[in-house]
């Protein structure tokens, strides 16, 4: 695979998996989790039993409806901005009225840089 290709999160996870034998209880693994609020307007990650908000689209929105979640490897480093604007693209492919956030996020983030 040349160098520039990226690889898709989940098969990069489930390949890491593999290379660490991942012989872990699933039950037991820790989920990150995508929340929204009410309006479905804004959106948030954090780890599931954990309220502490990893990433967020705005840090004084409450956060109340689960969307998403999926495995957190602890052996992974995380871009939490970069994993929340991917999950915010991967919301809006299935429901077009998210894509504003999606495009503040992105300035967001071009903005750090």
């Amino acid at each position: 695979m040349p160098p520039d290709t990226a690889i898709p999160a989940e098969k990069w996870i489930k390949q890491i998996e593999i290379e660490i034998g991942d012989s872990r209880n699933k039950e037991s693994l820790k989920k990150i989790q995508l929340w929204t609020n009410q309006d479905q307007t804004q959106y948030a990650i954090t780890l599931e039993g954990n309220s502490e908000l990893l990433a967020t689209t705005d840090q004084n929105t409450k956060y109340t409806e689960l969307v998403k979640q999926s495995n957190y490897l602890e052996e992974l480093e995380y871009d939490w901005d970069y994993t929340l604007n991917h999950w915010i693209n991967n919301v809006t492919d299935s429901h077009p009225s998210v894509s504003s956030v999606s495009g503040t996020i992105e300035k967001k983030l071009r903005a750090e840089k």
